[in-house]
């Protein structure tokens, strides 16, 4: 029986410190795992979400292109050629020709072309803020799911070992019953306990095949089977006790920020565009053509009855009476300015809240943190505490089993919080506009 015991307690030290299970342990068959930048890599390449930034960048690039381009001389060509038939026939019978080249400039259209450049430019300037933005939202999802999935690997060690230790105090327990030492209630009040253990196992198991599916969804894995692929789990707690980065933020800095004061920018000069409608509106224009016509089955050739001209107009343009049509239309885009400005400006007011709510929830996850360690040394000597009294009979195996309990519920608690706090951090980086640098380095 003392044998027993003490094979009983060795296990329950060897299970309780030696935690460094990996993935590849609790889901057998995997031919790869991925490693966080591996994931990483993986999502850039296959998740329909990552390709689609690069290309809202490259149309923000090519829009602002064509407005530069829009102050440039425009040269224009056009031939026709063909046959003219009537009937009855008449002398008009004839072939058809023409060729015309022109160059044309807009050398002032009412400020259009530059107010449209300069908006171009803003959008320009937007559109790589809002990559490097949706890009590390993405990236803060996906990792923070994989904190996730860590987590529920850990919870599933604790109550895989939880149940290994119920195995062996059951066979102990059924062992003492059969030899007459323990009464038949005891028995049987043990037996439930492996059932209940076995459900806690296959429960955790499920949730973490969840948080492995939302992953794979997350980079876009489309290949099967699923039951392939693992992802490297993040080592939450030695994570944790890595420095952090001082969340003392700055809301300029932030890059929702930062987008929002050029989308005001462009609201600005939209506003002006639409003001100049109301006023008298100026255009200068050049052009030069050559042209010939009439050419194809003529005596001339086509330089021969070329003709070269050009021209400078100066043009002038105010409706006096539309019946409110323009003003309408101001006061229209007016309105919706100013409800976009509304919009942007609690945007900004929910980013210096949301900043300000993550340095509070990390001070409060910090304590956390440092309570939940504390309770794990707590229920570790414990459980030692009573070891030693179960081994010299001073109490009975339902204290035992509440021993063990309360140190698998601080164990749980404690990667919880981990969980969270790591978390925390990741939005912390996300918010400082380092996210994506901090994980490509680890």
């Amino acid at each position: 029986m003392r044998a027993l015991v003490l094979n009983f307690f060795a296990m329950i030290y060897f299970l309780a410190f030696n935690t460094e299970i990996k993935a590849q342990e609790v889901i057998g068959g995997i031919k790869k795992t991925f490693s966080l930048k591996e994931t990483i890599e993986f999502a850039f390449n296959n998740s329909p979400g990552f390709d689609s930034l690069p290309r809202k960048t490259r149309i923000a690039e090519l829009e602002a292109k064509t407005a530069a381009f829009k102050i440039l001389p425009r040269l224009d060509l056009k031939t026709t050629h063909g046959r003219s038939v009537k009937s009855p026939h008449t002398d008009d019978n004839r072939n058809l020709s023409r060729f015309e080249v022109g160059l044309s400039e807009s050398i002032y259209d009412n400020g259009v072309i530059n107010t449209e450049n300069q908006i171009a430019g803003l959008k320009k300037r937007m559109a790589d803020l809002e990559y490097r933005d949706s890009r590390d939202q993405l990236l803060l999802e996906l990792v923070n799911q994989l904190v996730d999935y860590s987590s529920k690997i850990k919870i599933i060690e604790i109550e895989e070992r939880q149940l290994g230790l119920v195995n062996n105090e059951f066979e102990m327990v059924s062992k003492d019953y059969h030899q007459g030492i323990k009464t038949k209630k005891d028995f049987l009040r043990f037996k439930t306990y492996p059932i209940r253990r076995e459900l806690d196992v296959t429960n955790a198991k499920i949730e973490a095949e969840k948080s492995k599916k939302i992953l794979l969804k997350l980079i876009g894995y489309k290949s099967s089977p699923v039951d392939q692929v693992d992802f490297e789990i993040i080592d939450l707690e030695k994570r944790v006790e890595q420095p952090i980065i001082s969340p003392s933020f700055k809301v300029e800095n932030h890059l929702q920020y930062k987008i929002v004061k050029l989308q005001k920018e462009i609201n600005l000069l939209l506003k002006d565009m639409v003001r100049r409608k109301r006023l008298p509106q100026l255009f200068l224009d050049a052009n030069l053509t050559y042209s010939s016509e009439n050419y194809l089955g003529s005596q001339y050739s086509l330089s021969e009855k070329a003709i070269f001209g050009w021209e400078a107009l100066v043009t002038l343009k105010y409706n006096f009476l539309d019946w409110g049509t323009r003003s309408r239309d101001y006061e229209i885009q007016k309105q919706n300015l100013i409800v976009e400005e509304n919009e942007l400006d609690a945007k900004l007011l929910a980013i210096r809240a949301d900043i300000n709510q993550y340095s509070i929830n990390l001070d409060k996850l910090r304590k956390s943190y440092e309570l939940a360690k504390e309770w794990v040394v707590l229920e570790t000597s414990n459980i030692e505490y009573i070891g030693r009294e179960y081994r010299s009979g001073k109490v009975q195996y339902l204290d035992l089993t509440a021993g063990v309990n309360d140190y698998s519920d601080a164990q749980k608690r404690f990667y919880n919080v981990c969980a969270a706090l790591q978390k925390s951090i990741y939005s912390i980086y996300y918010n400082q506009g380092v996210l994506y640098e901090v994980l490509l380095k680890k």
